[in-house]
């Protein structure tokens, strides 16, 4: 059974820091936060503390050496605690961050697998990852990339078989069926004309949308499209 569990929680995030800045950054003011109440409280208790010591001082001189250990004592034990608390804080985090910058970390590869043609393959998040929807969403742009691929190649083949036939009409004689079949070619290469311009134009009003988007923002925040955006 601890071989199990030491596999499953352990083995399988053996990179708990995918993105530092981020994972460091949120921890640290998550516990910065947590110690808040906790220093408040202990400001208030050294504050009682000291008053009632002075009043058994005042009524005991001869205690003052084992009062002033006894507060010693319990400011430490305080201290200690609240640092323990704090790095227990940091740390259940850090994990729970992973969660999220694991998960945009493995969404990042699947869309850069995506830039290079890999369509084939399904994002799958943990239980425990936040943000399921966007595997869905990377997911759903893969599989109609693999279609749209799929398309392209049955159109390739089947432009190679008219292709074929139209040079065996023309060795054979059949001037006819070769210039029907040239037909057909450029029937389907002006099919994949229109379907290349469409994709031309739907990322032109992309672009065009995002120009009136940043038109309000500051020129610093805005980040330019790059000149291949509108490749198809």
């Amino acid at each position: 059974m601890r071989e199990t569990l030491t596999t499953r929680v352990f083995g399988r995030r053996r990179n708990i820091l995918v993105d530092r800045p981020y994972q460091h950054r949120l921890s640290l003011m998550t516990t910065l936060m947590a110690l808040l109440p906790p220093a408040l409280f202990f400001g208030m208790y050294s504050l009682i503390t000291s008053e009632g010591s002075r009043r058994i001082i005042e009524a005991s001189p001869a205690l003052e050496d084992m009062v002033r250990i006894q507060n010693r004592t319990e400011s430490l034990m305080i201290l200690a605690a609240v640092l323990f608390y704090g790095i227990g804080v940091y740390l259940v985090t850090l994990l729970e961050s992973h969660r999220t910058a694991g998960f945009i970390h493995r969404i990042d590869g699947r869309l850069k697998e995506l830039s290079r043609g890999k369509y084939a393959g399904v994002l799958t998040p943990r239980r425990d990852d936040h943000f399921h929807f966007l595997a869905v969403t990377v997911n759903q742009l893969s599989q109609g990339l693999h279609e749209r691929a799929e398309e392209e190649l049955a159109a390739l083949d089947a432009l190679g078989e008219n292709l074929g036939e139209v040079i065996l009409g023309l060795r054979t004689g059949s001037e006819s069926r070769a210039g029907q079949k040239l037909d057909e070619v450029r029937h389907r290469l002006e099919a994949m004309r229109r379907l290349k311009a469409g994709q031309m134009e739907s990322a032109t009003d992309a672009r065009i949308d995002m120009v009136q988007v940043s038109d309000d923002l500051p020129a610093e925040k805005v980040a330019p499209l790059p000149p291949d955006s509108l490749s198809g």
